[in-house]
């Protein structure tokens, strides 16, 4: 299945060129010639960044498609059977993709046949007779095929030999002179809810979008409208109470305090959800898509045993927000 993400279908993709999605890739399956990376790239940080920025810059040199190869579940996920968490949803993900310069994205089910494949074989069957690669660029720790067997040299050694594509290997970014900077690293970060440092390594402020949707509005009757966002059940973020920055309305962005959770006071369905609070503007929001910048935890999330104390955590919230957005700014 191939359909296209463009500018039309999320406001906050800035980028005028259409993003090309391919699912379940197929032996018969048409593909132009491509510059191709291959990865989960969850999160998008400057380690990613580094490999994305080489990938279209060499990409535009060879005047190739700058792809992306990503599997689904993630590998780990399938081996172990338990379910990885991650630090940004698809939408965040692909937005984020086509704004470093990628124009395709291929996602292939990992199942018990891409397991059993082995490395030449992926390059063979995947990378040359069906994708088209003419270029490879991955890091320098890059291992596939089955039990890991295959990396760079036998990328480089394939290729070569069957004058088909090169590959390009790229060092991995680290933070200071031992630490790689990975986003298991960072998803053990969010876990401690530590924003600041996550935001560093990611070489951006943490930010959730979507479009917003009607709840049970009950912070309405409490004196905190909420703008309520659907997010990925799976998400890597600590819960809990964050200052924030919201972008997509009224052109400019708007302080406010999120809570990020499961409602433990109000509900008992389990589902996580993002509740947004505009600490100086009233709008109405419904059906909008915004952007929600996370910039620093107040709180963890908690069980309250009435709605009275409920109101009073949420006040402090407030007012802890507002003297850091005056203390920073925005």
């Amino acid at each position: 299945m191939n359909y296209l993400f463009d500018s039309y279908k999320s406001k906050l993709l800035t980028v005028k060129e259409k993003l090309y999605i391919s699912r379940h890739i197929k032996p018969n399956d048409k593909f132009k010639p491509c510059a191709i990376t291959i990865g989960n790239f969850d999160g998008i940080h400057l380690g990613h960044k580094k490999i994305l920025s080489c990938l279209f810059n060499e990409a535009k040199t060879r005047d190739l498609l700058p792809s992306i190869l990503t599997f689904y579940p993630h590998p780990k996920e399938y081996f172990s059977g338990q379910k990885q968490k991650n630090i940004c949803g698809f939408r965040d993900k692909f937005s984020m993709l086509a704004q470093q310069g990628i124009r395709q994205i291929i996602i292939n089910k990992f199942n018990k046949d891409i397991a059993k494949i082995s490395a030449e074989n992926f390059i063979k069957d995947y990378l040359i007779d069906i994708l088209k690669v003419r270029l490879v660029i991955v890091g320098e720790n890059f291992r596939f095929g089955h039990n890991r067997t295959g990396n760079i040299n036998t990328l480089k050694e394939i290729g070569k030999s069957n004058s088909c594509f090169e590959t390009i290997s790229i060092e991995m970014l680290r933070d200071g002179e031992y630490h790689n900077i990975s986003s298991s690293r960072i998803r053990s970060i969010l876990s401690k809810g530590n924003i600041s440092a996550a935001n560093k390594l990611l070489g951006r402020r943490l930010s959730i979008s979507g479009h917003v949707i009607h709840g049970n509005k009950i912070g309405r009757t409490i004196g905190f409208p909420t703008m309520n966002l659907k997010i990925q059940q799976d998400c890597a973020i600590s819960t809990g109470t964050y200052a924030v920055v919201v972008h997509g309305l009224k052109g400019k962005a708007l302080p406010g305090v999120a809570f990020l959770g499961t409602r433990k006071t109000l509900e008992n369905n389990g589902k996580m959800l993002l509740e947004t609070y505009l600490l100086d503007e009233k709008v109405n929001a419904y059906g909008e898509i915004i952007s929600v910048d996370l910039i620093m935890k107040l709180r963890d999330e908690e069980k309250f045993t009435n709605m009275s104390t409920l109101i009073e955590a949420i006040e402090k919230d407030v007012q802890d927000a507002r003297y850091y957005f005056l203390k920073h700014g925005l």
